[in-house]
């Protein structure tokens, strides 16, 4: 399905960062990047751009473990051509609970379903990708994949599975979590929750999320203005609402708007 640019095949920036990678160990935040955003290179960032389909308007970890990049040259398809270590005054995306499923670039995997062509997932899939999991970290509107990454990792703790026959293709509303897992994380064998376990429940269709299933959050504030619907305000005339707040109602977390809920 053509998945963009690897950083292991692409980015030969990846063996000359590597000392950068071992020494630097940065602490992230949530907001917008300074304008001023500049790598350990001197590099001025630029924002927004792609890695993998998805859309960064922060610094990123994305495969690089504890050290933040961002992209200092694009092509013309806005996707990273070169990039570098963000300096520490520049802010950072925050990753993704190490419990919920999501991709080697810390983006949480989108379950609600998705559909590649023409099929709906609710799960990783291994289609048109040499038999590695994938799945969907954002979609259009038609719920088709747009943004995508390498399943990482799927777990569930302290808690125990049910045994049956059912059937596992689309999982049919049932909760389930991994019982074991190869070397990569990736999960091996899985089986359905029991009602003792923590659980990540559905957003109704009727309530207005982001385009990954994530509840939007009225009223929040953003530069100091305060929001009661979606805003297309600093996202490229992309509607977007908070997901999550800090205590003074700034946003923290964020995504775009699902049409088809939010209107």
């Amino acid at each position: 399905m053509g998945k963009g640019y690897e950083l292991n095949s692409e980015f030969s920036l990846f063996l000359k960062s590597r000392e950068l990678l071992q020494t630097s160990s940065l602490l992230h935040r949530s907001m917008d990047s300074p304008a001023d955003c500049m790598t350990t290179e001197e590099k001025k960032c630029i924002f927004p751009f792609l890695y993998k389909g998805e859309s960064y308007n922060q610094c990123t970890n994305a495969e690089f473990g504890s050290a933040y990049w961002c992209a200092t040259s694009l092509y013309d398809s806005k996707e990273v051509k070169d990039f570098g270590l963000c300096q520490k005054n520049c802010s950072w995306t925050v990753n993704p609970s190490s419990k919920a499923c999501q991709t080697s670039t810390a983006k949480i995997c989108v379950f609600f379903s998705f559909k590649y062509n023409n099929k709906e997932y609710r799960q990783c899939t291994s289609v048109d990708n040499n038999g590695v999991k994938w799945c969907a970290t954002s979609v259009h509107d038609s719920l088709d994949a747009k943004g995508y990454g390498n399943c990482l990792d799927c777990t569930c703790s302290n808690c125990t599975v049910s045994t049956g026959n059912e059937e596992y293709a689309d999982f049919d509303g049932k909760y389930w979590c991994a019982t074991s897992r190869y070397n990569t994380g990736e999960v091996n064998n899985y089986g359905l929750c029991q009602s003792d376990c923590v659980r990540t429940p559905d957003v109704s269709s009727d309530v207005c999320q982001t385009k990954n299933g994530q509840r939007c959050i009225f009223p929040f504030k953003y530069n100091g203005q305060t929001y009661h619907n979606c805003t297309t305000t600093g996202n490229n005339n992309v509607k977007w609402c908070a997901t999550s707040l800090r205590e003074s109602m700034e946003y923290l977390g964020y995504g775009d708007c699902l049409t088809a809920s939010c209107g």
